[in-house]
């Protein structure tokens, strides 16, 4: 991933900014479960990562964000997510520490639950 690319997803709107919602953490680990089905070589397992979307998506539930909104929120930001986490994939270093970061605010939103 080019240096600018990554820059273009620090700016990117809702689906990157720097609040993170339960139904942004949906996407990010829905985007790691389909990445991870397309390259089944990847270490982990998509199941891992779909559980972890499932939870994001029930605790944007639980905060009033179902149904409809939530799949529209999810599909928005999904794609975002994948093409993140296959810099990831691709060994770029900006894209793991972006990706990490959001990974590491989204755990923080389970603590709170």
């Amino acid at each position: 991933m080019k240096p600018v690319l990554a820059l273009m997803f620090l700016a990117a709107g809702p689906a990157l900014s720097e609040e993170h919602t339960a139904a942004d953490c949906a996407a990010l680990w829905q985007g790691v479960a389909l990445e991870a089905a397309d390259n089944p070589s990847l270490p982990g397992s998509p199941e891992t990562a779909s559980l972890l979307a499932r939870e994001f998506s029930l605790t944007a539930a639980d905060d009033g964000l179902t149904g409809a909104p939530l799949r529209a929120a999810i599909l928005e930001a999904l794609p975002d997510y994948r093409l993140l986490y296959r810099g990831v994939i691709a060994g770029d270093l900006q894209s793991r520490e972006l990706f990490e970061s959001h990974a590491k605010a989204c755990s923080g939103l389970l603590e709170k639950s």
